[in-house]
């Protein structure tokens, strides 16, 4: 279609490319004359393919200004993915991940930050490959606490949540079965309290404990 069109295309890892080390973000493309223009920054908490394509639009427009993206690039944020919150003297971290694909850029995004253990509160939407999810992210897990999103009428059961686990080769004496978001918060600040907290499973998840978060903050 493009060709037809006579459109000009930049391809990601042809044209433009992004890599992290250190916690640093790189990336390089080429600008509005074909010139190659580059940027050192820290991580953003954003889907990072999509930072590096829209940084490309940008260059490519004629936008370029390296010091004002290196300083922005780490302020930006979207709600409910790697959202960091610190509460209770530890980190919380809420993302929206709901699918296979999604929890396995999570766990990657996790592994580029340098977070190789934590505290799991999980719940889902009982039609999600709830076990898909939880596979994806089990390297990281120390404890998994999870309980029904008891309002809404899509959401899994508890016993279809921790039968999840169990299929997801959790080690079951390391899953705590909660009747709600209240039992969660009470029972996870006693559990590693030294592991940040991450919070996923579905939009409806995380903001069942960001509201738990905001209500006391």
């Amino acid at each position: 279609i493009c060709n037809n069109s006579q459109v000009a295309v930049r391809n990601i890892e042809r044209d433009f490319t992004f890599s992290v080390s250190d916690k640093r973000f790189y990336w390089s493309g080429v600008g509005a004359q074909s010139a190659a223009v580059a940027l050192d920054a820290s991580m953003p908490s954003l889907p990072l393919p999509s930072v590096a394509c829209a940084l490309q639009v940008l260059a490519w427009l004629g936008l370029w200004d390296g010091a004002v993206f290196a300083k922005a690039l780490p302020e930006l944020g979207l709600a409910g993915r790697m959202e960091k919150i610190s509460y209770s003297g530890r980190e919380w971290i809420l993302d929206v991940a709901h699918n296979a694909a999604g929890a396995q850029y999570l766990s990657q995004r996790l592994a580029q930050e340098n977070i190789t253990e934590l505290v799991l509160v999980f719940s889902a939407m009982a039609d999600k490959d709830m076990v898909s999810i939880l596979v994806a992210l089990r390297p990281l897990v120390s404890h998994c606490l999870v309980f029904p999103l008891a309002e809404n009428p899509r959401a899994a059961t508890l016993e279809q949540l921790v039968a999840a686990t169990e299929m997801a080769g959790f080690d079951q004496n390391n899953i705590v079965s909660c009747k709600d978001i209240s039992q969660v918060m009470a029972e996870v600040c006693v559990i590693a309290p030294h592991l940040p907290v991450l919070v996923c499973g579905s939009f409806f998840t995380v903001a069942a404990v960001a509201g738990e978060l905001l209500d006391v903050a």
